[in-house]
């Protein structure tokens, strides 16, 4: 079919729902400078922004194609993206108006499937550009689909507004299953630990994950009070990650062993505060996510969080409805949808932008002093402090210079007995002209 011929056509009934079939003539970079004031050059060795060709894009989910390029929804164009290693941009205009593409991925059929906010419907691109829509069913009122991801069994399964996960085929056939908890919103959902689908759940009262088995059995899982979970991963170590709505942390979710067991949850709290998390990607062997203060961060499997600032306020800085902004491409780098600079933002996993500690005490006493070796990219000042999910404590302020630098820190007497037992080890640095970095290190604080 021609890219710039249009046909529409509806499928029969072995496929539920409406579809519809079109080729859409597609827009190349023209070089659009972003809706607000961000720098398009190479950052301090750490990024490359590169601007979508339509203004107000708002770039909001991520995906590697098995064409290795990067694909990426557009809410506010209601379009696809797709950037080339080398960052050059096309992008493919939704049939219908309005529709708000939201999540994408790779479906088992070598297409990419994504979920459309604004409408009920499920739509496909395929590499060279032709998008299908597959109409939900069931849909009524504001009902539509939220995360996507490709199961184990060859489908597509998606979470909803309401409370019920979907699953579709490569075909288009589409089965709803309810979750539990009617006043459930699904939010993002992967093929994780255990062989079943995992998915984020908003409006729960503290049962924030579901799992789901291919075979559409849904059960909900409690979270520790307060947590609310959003993008989900499953880490190198096997285990299931989540970024937190509600905390500034990131959490750990060890499966339960056996049937009728719970699984072990771990908190790790950041280090810069207010800076909530969102969106995973595997890289370096380590997890990374985007903070909303305007870091790029990344966790190793014991939960030693490092956040690096970017050069602009602007950069990194994500749409928080989204769950996969960023994703590791072909080229070895991360790739961050920037909806706040309508760009896509080419991101290095070696940083040199930052301060943290590059030697470190694991365990403390109080009363007693330690010697921290202290990394900054520039002068700046290392605010050291020792916490956990309930409280906060700021026990030096040190000045540092460019380099490594060795900080002798004393943990005070006084330290509060809330702050002992597993704690973390909290390095913030203030340097002029960026964003905090920051390092977070999982500490034992004895008595």
């Amino acid at each position: 079919m021609s890219t710039t011929a249009r046909s529409r056509r509806i499928l029969g009934a072995a496929a539920i729902g409406a579809a519809a079939l079109i080729a859409i003539p597609a827009t190349a970079n023209a070089g659009y400078a972003g809706a607000q004031s961000c720098s398009l050059a190479k950052q301090k060795g750490m990024t490359n922004l590169f601007p979508t060709p339509s203004q107000q894009s708002n770039p909001t989910a991520t995906v590697l194609g098995p064409d290795n390029n990067v694909w990426f929804t557009e809410q506010g164009s209601n379009a696809i993206g797709r950037i080339t290693p080398q960052g050059a941009i096309t992008e493919f205009p939704l049939p219908s108006a309005g529709s708000g593409p939201l999540d994408i991925t790779v479906g088992p059929d070598g297409n990419l499937w994504f979920t459309e906010a604004n409408a009920p419907r499920i739509g496909r691109i395929t590499p060279a550009g032709v998008i299908t829509e597959f109409t939900l069913p069931w849909a009524s009122g504001a009902q539509s689909a939220q995360g996507i991801t490709a199961g184990p069994d060859g489908n597509l399964w998606f979470t909803q507004s309401t409370a019920n996960i979907g699953r579709i085929t490569p075909a288009g056939v589409m089965t709803q299953f309810p979750i539990p908890i009617g006043s459930a919103k699904g939010q993002d959902i992967i093929a994780g630990p255990g062989g079943v689908l995992w998915a984020s759940l908003g409006g729960t009262n503290g049962f924030g994950l579901a799992t789901i088995t291919t075979a559409g059995a849904v059960t909900t899982i409690q979270t520790p009070t307060g947590s609310a979970p959003q993008s989900l991963v499953q880490g190198p170590d096997g285990n299931l990650w989540y970024t937190d709505g509600s905390l500034n942390a990131i959490t750990r979710v060890v499966p339960a062993a056996s049937a009728g067991a719970l699984p072990t949850f771990t908190q790790f709290p950041k280090a810069v505060a207010n800076s909530e998390a969102i969106g995973w990607a595997t890289a370096a062997g380590k997890l990374w996510f985007v903070s909303g203060a305007g870091q790029l961060s990344s966790t190793t499997t014991s939960g030693v969080i490092n956040e690096y600032p970017a050069a602009n306020a602007a950069v990194f800085a994500t749409w928080y409805g989204t769950f996969n902004p960023l994703v590791l491409g072909a080229d070895s780098n991360l790739w961050v949808a920037e909806t706040m600079c309508d760009a896509m933002a080419q991101a290095s996993t070696t940083m040199t932008v930052g301060m943290w500690t590059t030697s470190r005490p694991s365990t403390v006493t109080r009363g007693k002093t330690y010697t921290l070796k202290i990394r900054s990219s520039a002068k700046g000042t290392a605010k050291i402090a020792i916490a956990n999910m309930k409280k906060r404590t700021t026990i030096l302020n040190a000045s540092v210079k460019k380099g490594t630098n060795t900080v002798k820190v004393t943990v005070p007497k006084s330290l509060s007995t809330t702050l002992v037992g597993k704690s973390t080890l909290m390095v913030n640095g203030i340097i002029s002209g960026l964003p905090q970095s920051g390092q977070a290190s999982p500490l034992t604080v004895k008595k």
